[in-house]
C-alpha cells in the first residue's frame, strides 16, 4: 500500500518530501516512478565504489538499511542547491540521480510513501547512522531506534559518486559487495500509466508475438547470447548455468578500465573474471591458459593458504575437504552449515551475504573480519566449482586478502607452473600444527558459550519482549513474562520483596478482587484467604469444586483461568473475563505454596482484566507500601 506524503517547506526554500517511520522488509528501499518495478537484487549497485545507495538504473534509486524488518525513521528533504554534509550520520554518499518526472514513491516491499519529486533535481546524498546496530534485526512497533537515514536532493549537473564518510562495518561490507558484482545495463525506471483500451490491446498482441518467437518455444537449442557452461553443484547436480550470472540483461560492452581481459571459456564468474583480469591481465592469462589439473591444484592451495591465515585449516572437516582436493580424491560428506556455523556464526547473521561453504558470492574480502568467511568460500569453490572457475575465484579471494597483493601474485604464478609439473610441496602435504589445533579449539569453546547467549537472547526476545527481566523475577513460574511486558518496575518490586511482604500483598489484592465480585463473604473463599494469610498453603481450596458452583457446566472463554500455567507467553487475545472468574483467579494464586508466585499470579490476574489498569497498579503499589515491601 503506498500512502500520499505531504511536503512541508522551510525558510530557506528546503521541501521535506518525507519524515516518518519506513516499514523495510529484506534492509533495502527503493525509490522508483510511481508504478515502476523494483530493481533486480544488486544490480543497481553493480561496480559502484559504494554499497549503499545504488543509481545504476537511470531513474531510480536503490538503498540499503542495517534493520532486516521492522519500522526505521526516514527523512527524505529536497534542497534548491547543495546542503553541506549533516553531522551525526556515520556514513555518507553521493550518487547521481535525475527523477524520470515528478510522481514518485518511497517503496520497501510491499509498502511505500508517494512523494512529489521537484524538478531539476540531479543529485542525491544517502546518509545513514548506527546501521551495525540495526544489522539483520527485527524491530518491533515499541523498541528503541537503532539504525535511521536521510535522502537529500538537489539540483546539480552530473557527476560520479562519491564517498563522503564510510565509518560502519556494514557500509564497508556492502561496498565490497558492489565492486564484485558485474554491471550491466539496466532499463530506465518508467512511471505508470493508465493505458488506453487500444494500447493495452496493442501491447497484449506484441507480448504475444514475442512468445512465440522466443527459441525455447520453438525447441531451438541457440539463443543470441553464448551461455556460461554448466556446473556441479554441492549436492551433486548438473546445473544448466551459474547462479550468479545475470539473466535478462546485456552485458556492459567494455570492462570498467577497459582492459582487454582473458576468454575464462570454462565457465568462471563475471565478476571475479572481470576484477581478476583487470587487475592483473597476466595472471589471468597464465590461469586460464593452464591445463584442468593445474587449476584445481591451485585452487586447492589457495583456499589453503587462506585457511591457514585466518586459522581454520585446524578444523578437522576444513583439513579432510582440501586433502581430497589435494590427493583428487572425492569430497567427504561434511555438513557445510554446520562447519560455518562452527567457525564463523550464524551465516544469516554474522556472515551476511551468503557466505558459507558452498557457491556463491565472495563476502567484501577488504574488511579484515571477513578473512575467515573468504577462506570457507575458497575451500568450497575448490571442492564444488569446475577447475576454471575453482581457480579464479579462490585466487581472487586470496589476492584481495593479501597485504602485498604483488608478491601474492607471483606466488600464484609459481605455484601454477609447480602444478604444471606435477610437484606438491611439503607445506601442502603437513597437516595444521598442535598449537593451530589448540587455538581452534579454545574458540569452538568460545563459539558454544556466544552460540548459547545468543539464543537467551532470542529467547528472552520471544518471552520477556524489550523487558530485561533479573534472575530472581525470571525464576518465578506464572505470568511473570505478562506482568514484566506490562509493568517491569511492578514486576521487580514484587520479585525483591520478602516472602511475608508478598503472601500478604497476594492477599490483599485477592480480598478486593472478591469483594467486588460479590463473593468475599463465601466460607470457603474467606477460609482459603485467611490461611493464606497465616502462611497455612499446605490445604488449598478445591479449585475444581470452586469453579463447578459459580460457573456450572461447561467454562466458556470468557471465564478460564491461567493461575499456575507453567507457559510464560503472554495470554494475548483473552476476552474481558468474569468478574468472579478474576476473584477465583486471584484467591487460587494467593494460596499457592511459593510466595513469589502468588504475589505475581494474583497480580496479573487483575491487571490483566482490570478496566483502568493504570489505578490498579497504583493500588497494588500501595499495598506494598503497606507490607513493608
Amino acid at each position: 500500500m503506498v500512502r500520499m506524503t505531504a511536503a512541508r517547506r522551510r525558510a530557506d526554500g528546503t521541501r521535506v518530501l518525507l519524515d516518518a517511520e519506513v516499514h523495510v522488509h529484506y534492509g533495502f528501499l527503493d525509490l522508483l516512478p510511481f508504478g515502476a518495478d523494483a530493481t533486480e537484487g544488486g544490480l543497481a549497485y553493480a561496480g559502484q565504489a559504494n554499497g549503499m545507495c545504488g543509481a545504476r538504473r537511470p531513474g531510480a534509486l536503490s538503498m540499503r538499511t542495517g534493520t532486516h524488518t521492522g519500522p526505521v525513521p526516514v527523512r527524505v528533504e529536497a534542497h534548491p542547491a547543495r546542503p553541506e554534509v549533516p553531522d551525526g550520520w556515520q556514513d555518507v554518499v553521493e550518487v547521481p540521480f535525475v527523477p524520470a518526472g515528478s510522481r514518485y514513491a518511497l517503496t520497501a516491499f510491499d509498502s511505500g510513501h508517494e512523494l512529489e519529486v521537484p524538478a531539476g533535481v540531479g543529485r542525491a546524498r544517502w546518509c545513514a547512522d548506527r546501521m551495525d546496530d540495526g544489522y539483520d534485526g527485527a524491530r518491533m512497533d515499541d523498541d528503541p531506534v537503532a539504525d535511521r537515514y536521510l535522502l537529500q536532493l538537489w539540483p546539480a549537473p552530473p557527476a560520479p559518486e562519491e564517498v563522503v564518510r564510510s565509518s560502519s562495518r556494514r557500509s564497508a561490507y556492502w561496498a565490497g559487495v558492489a565492486r564484485d558484482t558485474y554491471p550491466v545495463d539496466l532499463e530506465p525506471a518508467r512511471g505508470w500509466t493508465e493505458p488506453t483500451r487500444d494500447e493495452a490491446i496493442r501491447r497484449l498482441r506484441e507480448e504475444r508475438d514475442r512468445r512465440l518467437r522466443e527459441p525455447g518455444l520453438r525447441g531451438a537449442a541457440v539463443t543470441a547470447r553464448p551461455r556460461p557452461a554448466p556446473f556441479v553443484g554441492s549436492a551433486g547436480r548438473v546445473h544448466p548455468a551459474h547462479p550468479d550470472s545475470p539473466r535478462g540483461h546485456a552485458p556492459v560492452a567494455d570492462p570498467p578500465t577497459g582492459t582487454a581481459r582473458a576468454s575464462f571459456h570454462l565457465g568462471a564468474w563475471r565478476a571475479r573474471e572481470e576484477w581478476l583480469a583487470t587487475a592483473f591481465p597476466a595472471l589471468a592469462a597464465e590461469l586460464d591458459a593452464a591445463p584442468a589439473e593445474a587449476q584445481r591444484a591451485v585452487a586447492a592451495w589457495a583456499a589453503r593458504r587462506l585457511a591457514v591465515a585466518a586459522g581454520v585449516l585446524a578444523d578437522e572437516d576444513v583439513e579432510a575437504l582440501l586433502d581430497a582436493v589435494r590427493d583428487g580424491r572425492a569430497a567427504p560428506a561434511v555438513d557445510r552449515t554446520a562447519l560455518t556455523r562452527r567457525l564463523i556464526g550464524d551465516p544469516r547473521r554474522d556472515a551476511p551475504g551468503g557466505a558459507h561453504v558452498g557457491t556463491g558470492p565472495i563476502p567484501a574480502a577488504d574488511a579484515p573480519s571477513d578473512a575467515r568467511a573468504a577462506a570457507l568460500r575458497a575451500v568450497g569453490a575448490a571442492v564444488d566449482l569446475p577447475p576454471g572457475s575453482a581457480v579464479v575465484d579462490a585466487v581472487t579471494a586470496l589476492v584481495r586478502q593479501a597485504d602485498d597483493r604483488d608478491r601474492t601474485v607471483g606466488d600464484v604464478v609459481d605455484r601454477l607452473r609447480a602444478a604444471a609439473r606435477g610437484e606438491v610441496p611439503d607445506e601442502e602435504r603437513a597437516g595444521p600444527s598442535a598449537a593451530d589445533r589448540e587455538r581452534l579449539a579454545d574458540e569452538r569453546a568460545l563459539h558454544v558459550r556466544e552460540d548459547a547467549d545468543a539464543r537467551r537472547a532470542a529467547a528472552d526476545r520471544l518471552t520477556w519482549g524489550s523487558a530485561r527481566p533479573s534472575d530472581r523475577l525470571r525464576a518465578i513460574p506464572g505470568n511473570t513474562a505478562w506482568l514484566a511486558q506490562h509493568d517491569l518496575g511492578l514486576a521487580e518490586r514484587l520479585a525483591r520483596a520478602s516472602d511475608a511482604a508478598q503472601r500478604a500483598l497476594a492477599v490483599a489484592v485477592a480480598r478486593r478482587a472478591a469483594g467486588r465480585a460479590g463473593i468475599a463473604s463465601d466460607p470457603e473463599i474467606a477460609a482459603a484467604l485467611d490461611a493464606a494469610a497465616r502462611g497455612r498453603t499446605d490445604a488449598p481450596p478445591d479449585r475444581d469444586a470452586l469453579w463447578q458452583r459459580y460457573f456450572p457446566g461447561p467454562v466458556t472463554a470468557a471465564v478460564i483461568t491461567f493461575v499456575g500455567s507453567d507457559d510464560p507467553r503472554t495470554p494475548a487475545g483473552r476476552p474481558p473475563s468474569h468478574p468472579v472468574a478474576v476473584a477465583l483467579d486471584a484467591v487460587l494464586a494467593a494460596a499457592l505454596r511459593d510466595p513469589a508466585a502468588a504475589a505475581v499470579g494474583a497480580v496479573s490476574a487483575v491487571l490483566l482484566t482490570a478496566a483502568d489498569p493504570a489505578a490498579e497498579a497504583a493500588a497494588i503499589r500501595r499495598d506494598l507500601d503497606a507490607a513493608g515491601a
